[in-house]
């Protein structure tokens, strides 16, 4: 298992580096999980999952550069297709938009409706992290160690050597 999600609904979901997503339902009054589903979502690992924040699906993000939506249940929704290497962070502020980042050195902020990007952030070297806030605002970072600050697609302040080393 390389990466998990659990939303408040108590639905916990997992994604390995064989590309399978498990699923578990959380069951009253104590701390179990039941396994209601397993499936391969991605066509090799899985780097990230995350919980929508209305709780109402998951998102997954992979070796294949794809990030795929999934409901509740592991059904199919949407796939999101651009990054063209893994896709290793997710992160959402508003429902209607969702940023992912990957090793090939850009994050893209996508519109769920759509399953299109609204537009690409680039100028990291290196596997980009990700951090959505209200208001189309974003944080990117990076093995560059550089940390960027965007305010929809528009840069407005780069911290250079954020760290030392990666």
């Amino acid at each position: 298992i390389r990466t998990l999600s659990v939303n408040k609904r108590g639905i916990l979901v997992t994604g390995s580096i064989d590309g399978t997503c498990a699923i578990f339902e959380k069951k009253e009054p104590d701390f179990h999980y039941s396994l209601t589903n397993s499936m391969k979502i991605h066509s090799d690992g899985v780097y990230i999952v995350r919980s929508s924040i209305d709780d109402n699906f998951f998102f997954t993000g992979g070796k294949d550069a794809i990030v795929n939506m999934m409901d509740n249940q592991g059904n199919p929704l949407k796939e999101f297709i651009g990054h063209t290497k893994i896709v290793n962070s997710l992160s959402q502020a508003e429902c209607d938009s969702f940023i992912s980042g990957s090793w090939d050195g850009t994050a893209i902020v996508w519109d769920i409706e759509t399953s299109k990007d609204i537009c690409q952030l680039t100028g990291h070297s290196y596997a980009v992290t990700t951090l959505a806030l209200p208001n189309k605002k974003f944080i990117t970072a990076s093995q560059d160690k550089a940390i960027k600050f965007w305010d929809g697609e528009k840069l407005y302040k780069t911290i250079e050597a954020a760290h030392e080393d990666i």
